[in-house]
């Protein structure tokens, strides 16, 4: 949960994985920082207000489903780890860069729909691709274009 430009900014992932990657979304974030996530030492905050501010209002122009998280506190400049659901692919949230804790999950019919959205939307500067098949891999290598490729890893370039 950062602010890295190469950070993730939305997950797609098929329908019959999506409760599996949730839930254990869900169990990370507590794992890495606890049940009280706003006292955790290892969980930095947003850079300054402006960028809080951007952040906030990304969130509340959301219209889905928060499926974890969503707490923000701005005199701490604290905004909790948030999984949003049922997001709108023309949304503020899907346009922009997020550059902080925030992952829209967006759930697919299969590989190819997922390349579909990614070539239906601008160039991303990074792709991330999970999977053990050798055959997803070399169709979304083939199908997509990105500024680079990291396959079952992300931010490594």
């Amino acid at each position: 949960c950062g602010q890295v430009c190469v950070a993730p900014d939305y997950v797609l992932v098929t329908r019959d994985a999506h409760d599996r990657l949730v839930k254990a979304l869900k169990e990370t974030v507590v794992q890495f920082y606890g049940e009280n996530i706003q006292r955790s030492k290892h969980l930095g905050r947003i850079i300054n207000e402006r960028h809080f501010d951007r952040m906030c209002a990304l969130l509340d122009s959301h219209k889905g489903q928060v499926i974890r998280g969503g707490h923000t506190d701005r005199d701490d400049l604290f905004i909790e780890p948030t999984l949003l659901g049922d997001v709108d692919l023309n949304s503020k949230i899907m346009q922009e860069e997020i550059f902080g804790p925030v992952l829209p999950i967006v759930p697919v019919e299969n590989l190819e729909h997922a390349v579909r959205i990614v070539r239906g939307r601008d160039k991303p500067l990074a792709l991330y691709l999970f999977s053990k098949s050798d055959a997803a891999k070399k169709y979304v290598l083939g199908n997509t274009s990105s500024g680079g490729v990291c396959i079952n890893d992300t931010i490594m370039h």
